[in-house]
């Protein structure tokens, strides 16, 4: 064969074997074009919106027909309700893999707190300190010889766990109780003015007085003067009673002498 020819051949079998090549090549990228879709993951799906706030249980139906995994996580929440939703990880409206696990935080209502010690304070610290603490307050006073304003009792016990927002009632001193001025009062009602104020009653009696009989003309404490509970306060009560007027004797007429026996009268008399 002529070595022409035979070089021509060699070139057109080249060229037919390197568009062989090139038709396998586009063949072989149709096909992975075609098939890409199927390749790929899943389109993307979003968390829904308007979880917080929500019951859990809702939350939770919400996060599964999205066609995501919800998963709860409960933790005190100082404002949220019990079984509130109040937080989402990831966050609401986020385009995630479907199947993705989205976190509820769920509350479980205020964290509980400890009760604090407050007696021996005073009504403001005492407050202050309970209210500090989430708790609310109540008052009582109760007669006693403490400071005016000493917490005496709290009816709760100090380190007990109680929720936010209960109510603690703490005794407060309403200190040493002012003594009732009595004088010019008779004595039955002075004796009810002093026991009742919480004070015990001493009796002196006196006629060194010209006040009525039962009136209280003395007491041992001054108007305005303050006592402890149980002190003995004494009055004295008058016994002064206003003599009788007796009526002074009229003049009577003076008696007569006894008429002396006429002459004529003496007459008849017999001789002695």
């Amino acid at each position: 064969m002529d070595p022409e020819k035979e070089e021509d051949e060699k070139k057109k079998t080249g060229l037919w074997i390197l568009v062989g090549l090139l038709l396998i090549a586009l063949i072989a990228a149709g096909i992975w074009f075609l098939n890409r879709d199927g390749d790929d993951d899943p389109a993307d799906v979003q968390v829904p919106s308007a979880l917080v706030g929500k019951q859990v249980d809702r939350a939770t139906r919400m996060v599964e027909n999205a066609g995501l995994t919800p998963k709860v996580t409960e933790t005190p929440h100082e404002s949220a309700e019990p079984g509130e939703v109040y937080d989402v990880a990831p966050e609401q409206g986020a385009w995630v893999a479907p199947d993705t696990v989205v976190e509820l935080f769920v509350s479980t209502g205020p964290e509980p707190v400890e009760v604090p010690s407050v007696v021996g304070l005073q009504r403001n610290a005492a407050a202050q300190s309970l209210r500090e603490r989430g708790l609310k307050v109540r008052f009582e006073e109760q007669d006693s010889d403490e400071t005016k304003g000493k917490v005496l009792a709290q009816d709760r016990e100090a380190g007990e766990v109680v929720d936010p927002g209960t109510v603690v009632t703490i005794v407060i001193s309403n200190g040493p109780q002012e003594v009732p001025f009595v004088v010019g009062m008779d004595k039955a009602s002075a004796i009810r003015a002093i026991e009742g104020a919480g004070f015990k009653v001493y009796i002196v009696e006196s006629d060194d007085t010209t006040r009525p009989e039962g009136e209280v003309i003395d007491q041992s404490t001054e108007e305005g003067q303050t006592k402890n509970q149980g002190d003995e306060i004494r009055i004295t009560v008058s016994t002064y009673v206003e003599p009788e007027e007796t009526e002074s004797p009229t003049e009577s007429d003076s008696p007569t002498e006894s008429e002396s026996p006429t002459d004529d009268e003496s007459d008849d008399l017999p001789i002695p």
